[in-house]
């Protein structure tokens, strides 16, 4: 990454992402999903309107309306952690 840096080249999507160019690939990890869900917030609505279309979960096991909910919470969890640890 550093020589991409120095060249001017890095995209700043590796920043949350392993592989930037697969964003739609069902076969991602859910970690690749949730980066997708927070932070490319407009990526991760056209996957929801993708599996709407297709008329089946966009991963196998995995609806995207079912994994907003979950990524939702996490990051509920996530955000209450971080305020328990400001408070103590």
């Amino acid at each position: 990454m550093a020589y991409l840096r120095e060249r001017g080249l890095y995209n700043s999507l590796y920043d949350h992402f392993d592989r930037i160019g697969c964003w739609w690939c069902p076969k991602q990890p859910l970690k690749s999903l949730r980066a997708l869900w927070r932070y490319s917030p407009e990526k991760w609505a056209e996957l929801r309107t993708l599996e709407r279309i297709a008329g089946h979960p966009f991963k196998h096991g995995y609806p995207a309306s079912e994994l907003d909910e979950r990524f939702k919470a996490e990051f509920q969890k996530e955000l209450a952690a971080r305020e328990n640890a400001r408070a103590a």
